[in-house]
């Protein structure tokens, strides 16, 4: 039983002592009031010392996003740059009838003899023609009431009006064949040729006087060959007819001609442009006629004049005369003695 009993014992003897030390000690003192304010005063600071911590840190962290998203904006602006198209020359205006607006980073009136770079957009009014070279034997005029932006050095976006292309023959013999006409109703390029391609409504008409010429929209691709007129819908439906090289329909081009330097050319290269100026062929009585074509040089200037007058101008100084003349060909025949 005693053994039972001890702990029961001790606890009381524990007890006993807790309540007489607490005695002798007596009761805890309140600080001293000075003291309260200063560690107040401490706590206080510390607090506040701990919030500018923290908005410098949000400060911080706002510098930090405003940075990236001024990095990620410089970066996207550089994209842009590095992927947009490269603005350059392609194109000279080799004439001008009229008046032709070239809107580029601004709007301006377009002068013979400048250059057009990609990107510029080209309007005719109803009273103004003219004529691009763009170099490698590709002339390309643009008609009255006509829009034509040029998208590339080998890509033109017709509008509205319409456009008429001459690829002539290029010093190794063959054509250049890259540039592209896109329109609504397809994209129109040539395979060494003359031709037009007109706005009509929906639809675009193409006529091909020269070659042949592939028009390419989301319904397939079709083939015009010389003599042929094709009017082409957005909807893939395509009409042929019959179109003379001689037809009114190409006066227009005619008389926007960018003209030919005849100084200090042979004669028979004049000749050979006045028979494609006019749609017709060029041919000689005898290898004689061609001979002297090829060894007389011309002086002066045809300036405004169309081809048909220049041959009328040009024929009489020499000691060839045009022997025939029609609606297909031009034969050249040799003075008599």
């Amino acid at each position: 039983m005693t053994v039972m009993n001890q702990p029961h014992d001790q606890s009381e003897l524990d007890d006993a002592s807790i309540e007489a030390l607490l005695r002798q000690v007596g009761g805890r003192e309140e600080p001293d009031a000075g003291v309260m304010r200063e560690v107040r005063n401490a706590v206080h600071a510390e607090w506040q010392a701990a919030v500018r911590a923290r908005a410098r840190q949000r400060q911080t962290i706002g510098f930090a996003i405003a940075a990236g998203v001024a990095c990620a904006a410089a970066v996207a602006v550089f994209t842009l740059r590095s992927v947009a198209p490269e603005v350059v020359p392609v194109a000279t205006i080799a004439r001008i009838d009229g008046h032709l607006q070239v809107v580029g980073d601004h709007a301006y009136a377009g002068r013979a003899g400048e250059h057009v770079s990609s990107g510029s957009t080209l309007r005719t009014d109803a009273a103004t023609r003219a004529a691009l070279e763009f170099g490698r034997g590709v002339s390309v005029r643009v008609d009255a009431n006509s829009t034509v932006r040029l998208a590339a050095a080998d890509r033109l976006v017709l509008e509205q009006g319409a456009l008429y292309v001459d690829a002539r023959t290029v010093h190794n013999g063959g054509h250049d064949d890259t540039l592209k006409i896109e329109t609504t109703a397809g994209a129109v390029r040539h395979l060494g040729t003359q031709y037009q391609v007109r706005t009509l409504d929906a639809d675009i008409v193409v006529s091909v006087r020269e070659g042949r010429v592939e028009v390419t929209g989301d319904h397939g691709t079709n083939i015009g060959d010389a003599g042929e007129r094709l009017r082409v819908s957005a909807d893939g439906n395509v009409q042929r007819s019959h179109v003379s090289a001689q037809d009114d329909s190409w006066n227009w081009a005619e008389a926007a001609t960018p003209g030919f330097e005849i100084a200090d050319q042979p004669l028979a290269a004049f000749l050979a442009w006045v028979a494609r100026e006019t749609g017709r062929k060029l041919s000689y009585d005898d290898p004689r006629a061609e001979a002297l074509a090829q060894r007389v040089r011309l002086r002066g200037s045809i300036a405004g004049l169309s081809a048909d007058a220049a041959l009328a101008a040009v024929l009489p100084t020499t000691n060839l005369h045009l022997r025939q003349a029609n609606d297909d060909s031009i034969r050249i025949g040799m003075n008599a003695d």
